[in-house]
C-alpha cells in the first residue's frame, strides 16, 4: 500500500505515544516503509515544535558508515534509534489526533501507482528546477506535511501519491488539476507537437484504463468517495460522511472547503438558529473574525443556499436579520 509522509510522521507519533509515554526513544527497525534519514527529519520537526528534545542518535546497522554525523544522509536501509527527553505529551496526543482526522486515508488510491510513476515521470522530465516551487505554491501544497525532500521525481510522485490516497473530495480534486498541468504541452520547453504525440503515445492508454479520466472530461464528483464511509450526521437526505463529503440521497454534492464547514455546521444544528458569530467561529481564522463584515457572512450563505437549492428545489434557510439563520430543508 502507497504511504504517504504523513502516515510515516503519524506512525513515528504512534510509537513516541504509546505506553503512556514510558518509553524514551523510537526506531526505524519495525517500520519498513520509513527511512532512517525520514524518522530523523519527522523527530527534527518535533523538536523544532518545542514538542520534545533529541538526546541521541544512534545507526543500528552497519551499511552507512559509522562516523557519518547526524547532518549527513543515511543509507534508506539503515536502523536508526533516537532517544528524546522533555516530551510534551499533550500537544503530541493532540497532533496524532489532529493528524488522522485532516488526513483520511482510502484502502486503494483512485488512480494506480504506475500511472501516477509515470505521471511523475513527465513531470520530472519537463518542468525546470526553478519553476518547482512556484508549482507547488500555486497548488496549494504544503511541502512538510507531504514528503521528505529528496531528488525532483520523489518530489513530484510525493505530491500525487498525497492525493491519490486521500480519503478527502477536495483532495481528489487537487490531484485531477496537478495531473492536468502536469502532462499539459506547456510545462515543457520542448518542441509542443513532439510533447503532444508524447502524452498521446504513452499516456492516454494508461488513463484510460483507471477508473477515473485526468482530463477535463474528468467524471462528476459522485464517483469520487469511499464506498464504506461512515455517516457522521444527517437531516433528512442530507449527511456529511467520515470521508469527508457531503451527500443528498447518496449523491455527493461539489463544496468548497469552507462551505462544507458551513453546511456541517448546519446540519449539526438544524434544530437551533445558528448565529452570524457561530458561523464566524466555524469557517473564519481568528485574526479576520473581528474585522469580518455580516455582508460577507452572507455571501457564504448565499453559495450554500444557492448549492442547496438544487436538491430541495426551494431554499432551504430562514433568515433573522441581524442575528444568523435557520435551517429549515
Amino acid at each position: 500500500m502507497l504511504e504517504r509522509y504523513v502516515d510515516k510522521k503519524i506512525k513515528v507519533l504512534e510509537s513516541i505515544c504509546r505506553n503512556d509515554f514510558r518509553d524514551d526513544c523510537v526506531s526505524n527497525s519495525n517500520m519498513d516503509e520509513i527511512s532512517g534519514n525520514e524518522l530523523i527529519e519527522i523527530i527534527e520537526d518535533f523538536q523544532r515544535d518545542n514538542l520534545l528534545k533529541i538526546s541521541q542518535r544512534e545507526l543500528l546497522n552497519n551499511i552507512s558508515d559509522p562516523s557519518l554525523d547526524h547532518k549527513k544522509l543515511y543509507d534508506n536501509r539503515d536502523e536508526i534509534l533516537v532517544t528524546y527527553r522533555d516530551v510534551d505529551s499533550v500537544n503530541l496526543t493532540l497532533l496524532l489526533t489532529t493528524l488522522k482526522e485532516n488526513y483520511p486515508k482510502r484502502s486503494e488510491p483512485i488512480i494506480p501507482e504506475q500511472t501516477l510513476k509515470k505521471i511523475a515521470t513527465q513531470f520530472e522530465n519537463t518542468a525546470n528546477d526553478s519553476s518547482i516551487g512556484e508549482l507547488l505554491k500555486q497548488w496549494g501544497i504544503s511541502v512538510p506535511d507531504i514528503m521528505y525532500p529528496k531528488t525532483k521525481w520523489d518530489m513530484a510522485f510525493s505530491v500525487l501519491n498525497h492525493y491519490a490516497i486521500s480519503a478527502r473530495q477536495e483532495d481528489n480534486d487537487i490531484l485531477v488539476k496537478i495531473i492536468e498541468e502536469i502532462v499539459h504541452p506547456l510545462m515543457s520547453d520542448e518542441d509542443m507537437k513532439k510533447i503532444r504525440k508524447t502524452v498521446a503515445k504513452e499516456y492516454q492508454p494508461i488513463f484510460e484504463q483507471t477508473q477515473k479520466t485526468l482530463t477535463k472530461k474528468f467524471k462528476k464528483p459522485t464517483e469520487l468517495f469511499v464506498k464504506d464511509a461512515k455517516i457522521e450526521n444527517k437531516i433528512g437526505a442530507l449527511a456529511y460522511f467520515s470521508d469527508g463529503t457531503i451527500r443528498f440521497d447518496q449523491e455527493v454534492i461539489k463544496m468548497r472547503s469552507q462551505i462544507k464547514e458551513l453546511c456541517r455546521l448546519f446540519i449539526d444544528n438544524h434544530d437551533r438558529l445558528v448565529t452570524i458569530d457561530d458561523i464566524k467561529e466555524k469557517i473564519i481564522t481568528a485574526k479576520k473574525r473581528k474585522g469580518m463584515k455580516t455582508s460577507s457572512i452572507a455571501k457564504y450563505m448565499y453559495e450554500l443556499d444557492t448549492i442547496l437549492t438544487k436538491y430541495y428545489k426551494k431554499t432551504a434557510f430562514t433568515n433573522q436579520p441581524t442575528e444568523g439563520w435557520t435551517f429549515k430543508p
